[in-house]
């Protein structure tokens, strides 16, 4: 609760934790689904012009499960929830670096993060 207090600016303490906080765990759970739906929709979307089997058995069952038109709609609907988890994810990790000094995309570059004693306990 502390991390979403945080990231809406209402709470000025950032959440301690030495890696990811429940929220982002939970971020992540959907944005791998949503990954999983892309990778499924978009073979199935292949299998209807190719000559392969690989497709078919990807996500061709996906044909028999939704609509045509239901999948072209949400693969590219989808698409524009990745682009924005995408700069969401930039812009909160660089902030976060900023507000906690803890080297963390500096960490991504030169291997380095800074952890307090705080995120020790």
């Amino acid at each position: 609760m502390d991390a979403v207090r945080f990231y809406s600016f209402i709470s000025k303490k950032p959440p301690y934790a030495v890696g990811h906080t429940a929220l982002a765990g939970l971020a992540y759970m959907v944005i791998f689904l949503v990954f999983g739906f892309e990778i499924a929709s978009g073979f199935a979307l292949l299998s209807l012009s190719s000559a392969s089997v690989i497709p078919t058995i990807a996500g061709g069952w996906l044909l028999a499960l939704m609509d045509l038109q239901a999948i072209r709609y949400w693969h590219h609907q989808l698409m524009y929830v990745i682009i924005a988890f995408f700069f969401i994810h930039l812009y909160i990790a660089w902030w976060l670096d900023s507000v906690e000094h803890n080297g963390l995309m500096g960490s991504i570059f030169g291997g380095y993060k800074f952890v307090t004693g705080k995120e020790w306990e």
